[in-house]
């Protein structure tokens, strides 16, 4: 009983959300507010019942909408929510759950690191990047292992326009290439909000990586989803690594002296 009430509780915050982004102003502020008490209210529901799934659900939700307001503090609110979301489905085994909290982490990392990169902090911004592309090829290796090809397409998408931010221009090339090869193949076209990345994509790619973008298309697909998913645990990996030495340097780094005042 407790999960059907926090689905439906779901459900209104998502109504909220497509509300919200048809709106502007305080209308969209107003309908975003909703949204986040939704799912503040389906979260707690659902701790309540002890029911993880539901919790892992309601909190990647909960992620995606705070990351909406651009504010500091919901950003952190809203990684600190993924992050804790896809824990608990790490730990439930569900493939259909976990894909859900991975592609919320990748998105609040995603727009994190693209705030960032537009304000020209570009080294600040690359971590973030390599979280949302780990999370990212983590979805990529669900969806296709469930044979989802829509989400594959979106993932492939998504993990193009991580690699061209991040400098690998070849790499993006190839991951677009087969993106629009499934597309094509399946009938499938680019959501509206993406358009805009695809034409900026195109426009970069074709001088100088054409021979990786053709490359892509004309690969078997599982084996692009089998190199991006490798590249992406790799990257995620070499993240853990750095993080753990800058973590050890700053437990071991000397106090400073100070002179003292006469």
């Amino acid at each position: 009983m407790h999960r059907e009430i926090a689905a439906i509780m779901r459900r209104l915050g998502l109504a909220h959300r497509y509300l919200a982004k048809a709106a502007d102003g305080v209308a969209q502020s107003r309908h975003r507010a909703a949204a986040i008490s939704w799912y503040e209210r389906a979260l707690g529901l659902s701790r309540v019942a002890r029911d993880d799934h539901a919790t892992a659900l309601a909190l990647s939700d909960l992620a995606s909408v705070l990351r909406l307001s651009g504010s500091g503090a919901d950003l952190e609110r809203a990684e600190a929510a993924a992050g804790d979301a896809l824990a608990i489905a790490r730990r439930l085994h569900s493939p259909l759950c976990l894909a859900h909290v991975a592609h919320a982490l990748g998105a609040v990392a995603l727009y994190r690191a693209g705030l960032l990169f537009v304000r020209g902090r570009r080294a600040s911004a690359m971590p973030h990047f390599a979280r949302a592309e780990a999370a990212m090829a983590e979805r990529l290796a669900i969806t296709w292992q469930l044979e989802n090809l829509y989400d594959t397409a979106s993932c492939l998408f998504d993990l193009a326009g991580i690699a061209w931010r991040r400098g690998r221009g070849a790499r993006a090339a190839l991951l677009l290439g087969a993106c629009e090869a499934l597309m094509e193949a399946e009938g499938l076209t680019v959501d509206p909000d993406g358009r805009e990345m695809h034409a900026y994509l195109l426009e970069r790619l074709r001088p100088r990586f054409g021979v990786a973008l053709q490359d892509g298309r004309d690969k078997p697909l599982r084996e692009v989803v089998a190199l991006a998913v490798a590249l992406g645990r790799e990257d995620e990996g070499a993240m853990r690594h750095r993080s753990r030495r800058s973590g050890r340097a700053k437990r071991h780094r000397p106090a400073r002296m100070r002179r003292s005042r006469r």
